[in-house]
This record gives C-alpha cells, structure tokens and sequence, in this order.
C-alpha cells in the first residue's frame, strides 16, 4: 500500500546555516506554523557558525545552542539537534559527543546513541536536567526502533541473571554456597559477585 506523509509533518531539504539567513527563515516558518510542537535538525554541524578567528569555541558554542534553547522555550515547542559522535571510545556517554561541552552544557537533555550488543543494536544514553539518567537497550528491525528495556536487565548474563534469582529466591549466601549452585570454583564466583557489586547488580 501507498504510504503518505502525515499531513502535519513538513521536510526541508535545503536550509542555510542560522546567521547566513537560517534563522530569518526558521523564524518565518514558525509564524506561519504557529502549532509547531517539534522541531528536528539534521544534523547541527550543518547550521554551527563557522569557527572565528581568536574565538573561545566552548563560549560560541554554549551561546548558540543557548539562542535556540530561548527560541524553543519562547516559541513553545521542543527542539530535537541532531549531532555526530566521536569515534573513539569515552568512559561517560557525554564525552562521545562531538565538539566542544559547550553543546552539551547549554542542551536540557542529551541523548547518546551508542553501538549494542545482542539482542541490542544499540544503547541509548539519555542524562539532562530535569530528567532521570538512563541506560535504555533498543532494537532496530525493519526501519523501526524499538525499546527492549533498561540495558543492566537485558545485557545480563545468564550466569548474573542466575545468581540475581538465586539471591532473590534463598536471601543472602556466602560465595562458596552460590559457587556450589553454579557449579563454578569459589575464587571464580568470587571474582563474578565482585564484578557484579561494581555493577550495582549485588550488595
């Protein structure tokens, strides 16, 4: 079957950076559109203001994404920028995101799509102001993404999964007796709880 747009979703393929006239035009736009509830660009590096001579880029940074911020609170709607990641791995999702903490710290909410592992395509990373941090496991089939739930329950080991029940199910147990369940030596089972503890899966 023939799948139409909704009638209430408009697609702009061709905008210039905000201070090339960018802004003017999204400006207009909303006057026009006066509902406007979302608003997404893709990606932010197409409408940055190119990088000025003598210039602190954290302070530009944090000032444009500042003026967007005002713009969306003032307009009523919610703003969704779409950026790039660093290649290289980081210890906090934060420090995944390309440029300076300039974007990150004038943004309300930041949203780090990260490679998965099975049965996850990837690992969202959702932290902000006024939100919960979360580590959310999600599926892509089909064009489709879809949420499978918090990634600590769905990326567990079988063997974690195993201990978590036993602990649930017969209360506190020395390392030896759930060494004896999983029949796995002591040293090993602990060395697992200790990993486990580090992972807040244990106390």
């Amino acid at each position: 079957p023939e799948h139409r747009l909704p009638r209430r979703l408009h697609l702009v393929t061709d905008f210039p950076p905000l201070q090339l006239g960018g802004m003017a035009q999204l400006l207009k736009w909303l006057d026009e559109f006066k509902e406007t509830r979302l608003v997404i660009i893709d990606t932010l590096g197409r409408i940055l203001p190119s990088a000025k001579a003598n210039s602190n880029q954290f302070t530009d940074d944090y000032q444009f994404i500042g003026k967007l911020q005002k713009l969306a609170i003032d307009r009523g709607f919610a703003l969704l920028l779409i950026h790039h990641i660093r290649k290289e791995g980081a210890e906090y999702a934060l420090d995944r995101v390309a440029g300076t903490t300039g974007i990150t710290g004038a943004a309300d909410s930041v949203w780090v799509l990260d490679i998965g592992k099975p049965p996850a395509n990837a690992i969202l990373h959702v932290t902000g102001r006024d939100i919960e941090t979360q580590e959310i496991a999600m599926k892509f089939d089909g064009g489709i993404w879809s949420i499978l739930g918090e990634a600590r329950d769905v990326l567990i080991s079988e063997e974690r999964r195993t201990i978590i029940e036993l602990l649930a199910r017969e209360g506190p147990l020395y390392p030896k007796d759930i060494g004896n369940h999983l029949g796995k030596a002591c040293e090993a089972t602990r060395y697992l709880l200790f990993a486990m503890k580090k992972d807040s899966q244990v106390v």
